[in-house]
């Protein structure tokens, strides 16, 4: 089943993405980065993005990337999906995005700004 959410709130966003196996990044034009993606693989879904730059930077080999606006090209990349394969993506994804942890990130932001 395919629901549109049209602005929801927090708690709808992420009782969705919770209850998703994939999240569908279909952004046509530049992204600055790819946040609704890391909120989406953090709740569980995995990504399948346009190939637009800013996408395959954030998610490089562990991303599923189908052709900008070509419909087709997205309904042939989801259809050949298949459980395992979701899953083993869904794996690969989690691991990769790890470095976007606040956590990893933080003291590297705190010695940039103590150097300026």
């Amino acid at each position: 089943n395919i629901e549109l959410f049209i602005n929801p709130d927090d708690e709808i966003k992420n009782e969705v993405l919770k209850g998703s196996s994939i999240y569908l990044a279909v952004n046509t034009h530049g992204e600055s980065f790819g946040i609704t993606i890391l909120e989406a693989i953090n709740a569980g879904c995995t990504a399948v993005c346009s190939d637009i730059s800013a996408f395959k930077d954030l998610l490089g080999d562990s991303g599923v990337y189908f052709k900008n606006n070509n419909l087709e090209d997205l309904k042939q990349t989801v259809e050949q999906l298949d459980t395992d394969d979701i899953q083993t993506i869904y794996n690969k994804q989690k691991t990769h995005i790890e470095k976007y942890n606040v956590d990893k990130v933080m003291p590297s932001w705190i010695s940039l700004y103590t150097q300026i």
